[in-house]
């Protein structure tokens, strides 16, 4: 007589579980490198925000003759971009805080009181600017050290700077301003 063998079709409980291992590994570096993804697509929408409000200040300052105060750029800027409320890395400037902190100044705070004053990483950390823009400006002969957080470098610029709060609330991110020094 023959021995007759049973085979159960299926998997077993290691082949299963070595399976979801596998899935989860993948999904969680999918997640990861989408979070990269859009980190890098806000880093270029906060490059290309605070470009355009360089030109904003150099276009005023051809009509001023000088370079505006806050509250002419926060005019013009309100004015001329549909976005000037939006994070670059989405929502609304300052929306990882409860209010509005920014409403009514079209996006744009001042930074350090006295342009003199170098702007050091983190002097003006805050969620309530995430997205938002701060701007210093001085006479044109006077010159401002601005330390980029993303770069780490120490910038000197003259007569203004710009630069955006990143998703942190950290501050100052891609800094540009007046002739570089």
């Amino acid at each position: 007589m023959g021995s007759a063998t049973h085979r159960a079709n299926g998997f077993t409980l290691i082949e299963v579980s070595l399976a979801i291992v596998i899935g989860l590994v993948l999904l969680a570096g999918t997640v990861v490198l989408y979070q990269q993804i859009k980190i890098s697509a806000g880093d270029s929408k906060a490059k290309e925000k605070v470009m355009a409000a360089a030109a904003v200040v150099e276009e005023l300052n051809a009509q001023l003759g000088v370079y505006p105060d806050r509250f002419q750029l926060r005019a013009r800027w309100g004015s001329v971009r549909p976005d000037w409320n939006l994070s670059p890395w989405g929502g609304s400037v300052g929306s990882n805080v409860s209010g509005d902190a920014f409403k009514g100044i079209e996006g744009v705070s001042l930074a350090p009181a006295s342009f003199t004053d170098p702007w050091y990483a983190d002097n003006y950390r805050s969620a309530n600017y995430v997205g938002g823009l701060g701007y210093a400006v001085g006479t044109a002969a006077e010159t401002k050290q601005v330390m980029d957080l993303v770069s780490g470098q120490t910038l000197t610029f003259q007569g203004y700077v710009l630069a955006i709060w990143n998703q942190q609330g950290r501050d100052p991110c891609f800094p540009t301003g007046g002739a570089r020094r």
